[in-house]
């Protein structure tokens, strides 16, 4: 790698998450890339609604425990949309992929030849060029690191927006002066969130 091309990356985390994924991904089987990318992108979402859900007790209850209300996959996606966190064609990718990726969980036969996964691959917007494994590992990658990065951030921007136009939230405190930053209000509700382990 070029110095010009490491230190590109290097100040630019979507980027660089980008890159490390599509390294990781790589070296897997096409199994084991469809599933962890299953993986990689409910652990994603779930940092998304992090950011923007109140922390608490009650959050946390949403995705822990014996059958969690937001114990899935889809059911992430679906907040994440309704909530505007996440782009329609995001909403779109990410079920594509949630189908592929449950086509390679409980089917032993499933291959990127199989025509029923190459259509779906052909959904996704990816070079026509490619293989529809690379087609699939690109735009994978690229929207792992674009919910880590951009989404949760926006996300906290969210929260700091609402918090200026004097939106606050059922249960907060009503004397609460807004944030000054979207980063302030991350700060805000990573200290919360910590008290309330704490408990």
């Amino acid at each position: 790698m070029s110095d010009a091309f490491e230190e590109l990356i290097n100040n630019n985390p979507e980027w660089k998450r980008h890159y490390e994924l599509i390294r990781t991904l790589g070296g897997e089987s096409e199994r084991g890339m469809a599933v962890l990318v299953g993986a990689e992108l409910d652990r994603a979402l779930e940092l998304v609604l992090h950011a923007y859900l109140a922390p608490g007790k009650a959050r946390t209850e949403l995705f822990s425990g014996s059958s969690p209300p937001l114990g899935t996959f889809s059911g992430k996606i679906n907040l994440c949309r309704v909530l505007h966190l996440i782009t329609d064609g995001e909403c779109a990718a990410l079920h594509t992929i949630r189908k592929i990726r449950n086509e390679f969980a409980h089917n032993p036969s499933a291959s990127f030849a199989n025509a029923q996964i190459r259509s779906w691959v052909n959904i996704l917007k990816s070079d026509p060029e490619q293989d529809h494994k690379a087609k699939f590992e690109i735009e994978a990658a690229g929207l792992i690191a674009s919910l880590e990065t951009t989404a949760v951030d926006q996300a906290h921007g969210r929260v700091y927006e609402e918090s200026y136009n004097n939106w606050y939230r059922r249960g907060a405190d009503p004397d609460a002066k807004p944030f000054g930053s979207k980063e302030e209000a991350a700060l805000a509700y990573q200290s919360k969130e910590t008290d309330t382990a704490a408990r």
